[in-house]
């Protein structure tokens, strides 16, 4: 809601958050996010049909509705979004900050670990952000995997 009545000052405020994240910032972030689009969105759903206005009162709904005592973010994410995340609960997994979008990068470096954001304006429409802890991710360019009978399986091997 306050970017929405203050933008000015919304804008004086991002960027003096834009310098501080830019001063110390994290090397990864981790969140799931609800996207609610509104007609004139980039790459906005054929079947999106509300306006920009409505679209933020939703998010707003939203974000409430996420911050409740017991709330299912991911139940949320599943029934609300638009975007294409929506569907996984809207997981977004690990990423590094210059991935995203410039206000949902900020947004994200801002709000505590297990923190909902208000909504967040972008080109693709408003998020409502749910901060999680970086994960560990697998990476492995080949994962070896032995059964009993293989050529050169280890003794180890009873299956």
């Amino acid at each position: 809601m306050f970017v929405h009545v203050c933008r000015g000052l919304s804008l004086l405020c991002l960027s003096m958050t834009s310098l501080a994240v830019a001063q110390n910032p994290p090397s990864q972030l981790n969140a799931a996010h609800i996207l609610i689009q509104h007609v004139g969105s980039e790459r906005a759903n054929i079947g999106v049909v509300r306006t920009k206005e409505d679209a933020l009162k939703r998010a707003t709904e939203v974000a409430t509705k996420a911050r409740s005592k017991g709330a299912d973010f991911s139940a949320l994410a599943k029934e609300f979004s638009d975007g294409p995340s929506g569907p996984t609960g809207g997981n977004l997994g690990n990423f590094a900050p210059n991935q995203m979008v410039r206000s949902f990068s900020i947004a994200t470096a801002k709000l505590k670990i297990g923190a909902v954001s208000d909504p967040v304006e972008s080109q693709f429409g408003y998020h409502v952000i749910l901060r999680k802890p970086v994960g560990r991710e697998l990476r492995a360019p080949q994962i070896l995997l032995q059964y009993n009978g293989a050529t050169r399986a280890e003794d180890a091997v009873s299956r």
